[in-house]
């Protein structure tokens, strides 16, 4: 399951056990020569990454974590958390000085980042459910949970980073399996949800509840989300690589957008702009453009030859 990070001119993306760092163009992506390549390091496929100014903390099946240094045009490994989890990592976050891990095992481990060496582990939390994904608060206070929802556990939990308790939230009753997949926070006080029960929900810590809920019009569960911190949401969707663009100003659904893909793939990752839409399927990455570009008989571009390593670029 591939893992998308937009930045300026670069778009990074997980392929198996390697992050490339790709750039971008007018006219898509040129992945042909990659800018950087981090490998030789995980051993089996990468769940999800985050960057950092300087950094690149990745998270795999292998229940490692690898902490890159992108600094210099040689990224090499900083430092490596051997098995520190019993089963796969699903979810890891980073804000500042503050690492958080989620696995399959039913645990979250706070790290704090050190100037050198490796993190130290400061928490243990035993959320008592498979973790799907984690998400620091940019305050650094608490940390969101997403989980599979079994177990009489609630798919989205709070917890207090420096202590590890869990913070009080008002939810409403959730079905077994109503999994959440992503969370996004807007504001120290605002985070997003999305999963399994096919709604986005956004959260305010102020009233302590969900306040806003935007259910996708072809009920597919939700894998994955993006906002430009303002007013548009686009949810990556379970069928047909489909992504939904939604107005918080609207109940209604503003657009869909369709990548192509050999199979009726999930959007795994979904990152976006002003001027173009990165869509990440099992077996390619598609670049729709809104900047106005005009791409011989398209506006989008399918980059599924180079994910399988071929030499040729299909439109």
């Amino acid at each position: 399951m591939p893992w998308l990070y937009l930045q300026s001119r670069v778009l990074w993306i997980s392929q198996g056990s390697n992050i490339l760092a790709v750039k971008r163009l007018p006219e898509g992506l040129k992945m042909d020569s990659p800018l950087m390549n981090l490998k030789m390091g995980h051993k089996e496929d990468i769940s999800r990454f985050v960057v950092t100014d300087d950094m690149i903390y990745s998270a795999s099946s292998d229940k490692n974590i690898y902490g890159w240094s992108i600094s210099t045009e040689r990224p090499r490994p900083v430092f490596c958390l051997k098995a520190i989890h019993s089963q796969s990592i699903l979810g890891i976050d980073c804000k500042r000085n503050i690492l958080v891990s989620g696995s399959k095992d039913s645990t979250i481990k706070i790290w704090q980042l050190q100037e050198t060496g490796s993190p130290n582990c400061t928490q243990t939390v035993n959320v008592s459910d498979r973790v799907w994904c984690v998400a620091v608060n940019p305050s650094l206070a608490s940390i969101a949970v997403g989980s599979a929802g079994y177990n009489s556990v609630h798919p989205i939990q709070l917890y207090d980073t420096e202590r590890g308790d869990e913070l009080p939230i008002t939810r409403s009753v959730r079905k077994n399996g109503a999994a959440v997949f992503d969370i996004r926070w807007e504001s120290p006080d605002v985070f997003l949800t999305c999963g399994h029960d096919t709604v986005i929900r956004l959260w305010d810590l102020r009233l302590g509840r969900c306040v806003h809920a935007w259910t996708d019009p072809f009920n597919a569960p939700g894998y994955c989300l993006a906002t430009d911190q303002h007013y548009s949401i686009l949810c990556g969707t379970a069928h047909h690589g489909r992504a939904q663009l939604w107005d918080k100003r609207s109940t209604s659904s503003v657009q869909s957008y369709f990548g192509r893909s050999m199979a009726s793939s999930p959007v795994y990752s979904l990152s976006f702009d002003s001027n173009q839409l990165f869509l990440a399927q099992d077996s390619s990455i598609n670049v729709l453009d809104f900047s106005g570009y005009h791409q011989p008989g398209s506006h989008r571009a399918d980059y599924s030859a180079y994910w399988q390593n071929k030499p040729q670029l299909t439109h």
